[in-house]
């Protein structure tokens, strides 16, 4: 059964129709936040925060082709609103030493590390393309900006996490 389908079973008094849609994009969800806050309690929170959301506006959902975007919307948001209540990237970025040694077992917690201080804007675009495989046409229309912008915030991105990483790999 499509979403489209669900969503009108649920906005018809199907409630049960909703656990489906649940079901269905809780993993992708919670990848994506997970990938965005760097905690997995962080995002375990903010995947059921965005469900409560989805669930009390469905109702203002417009176009129900356009599910996929809506909810990586208000999942972004979500997350959004909870790292603004955070210390500040830039604290968080200086604390952490990019130039110590690193061996294998720890790549992966320095690239996280560094991918999570990238601006936020970089941030998403990066999720959003890499890891949850939308096109930079989708990209543009869940964050509400030009199609370039999307692909700038991804150049940068890009460039930012090289700058951070090329001290590290460069010492090995």
């Amino acid at each position: 059964m499509r979403d489209e389908d669900l969503i009108s079973m649920f906005l018809e008094g199907d409630i049960n129709s909703f656990n489906y849609l649940v079901i269905r994009w809780r993993n992708k969800i919670f990848s994506l936040l997970y990938r965005f806050t760097g905690s997995k309690e962080d995002a375990e929170d903010l995947t059921q925060e965005t469900f409560v959301k989805v669930f009390k506006n469905l109702k203002a959902l417009k176009d129900k082709n356009k599910f996929s975007s809506w909810i990586t919307s208000v999942a972004l948001n979500t997350a959004r609103t909870h790292l603004n209540h955070r210390k500040s990237c830039h604290e968080e970025l200086n604390k952490f030493d990019f130039h110590k040694d690193s061996n294998q077992s720890d790549v992966k917690e320095v690239f996280e590390n560094a991918f999570k201080h990238l601006p936020e804007d970089q941030r998403e675009v990066i999720l959003l393309k890499e890891y949850q495989g939308f096109s930079f046409k989708e990209i543009s229309e869940i964050l509400n900006i030009p199609e370039g912008t999307a692909k700038s915030r991804m150049f940068y991105g890009l460039k930012n996490l090289k700058n951070y990483l090329s001290p590290i790999f460069e010492r090995r």
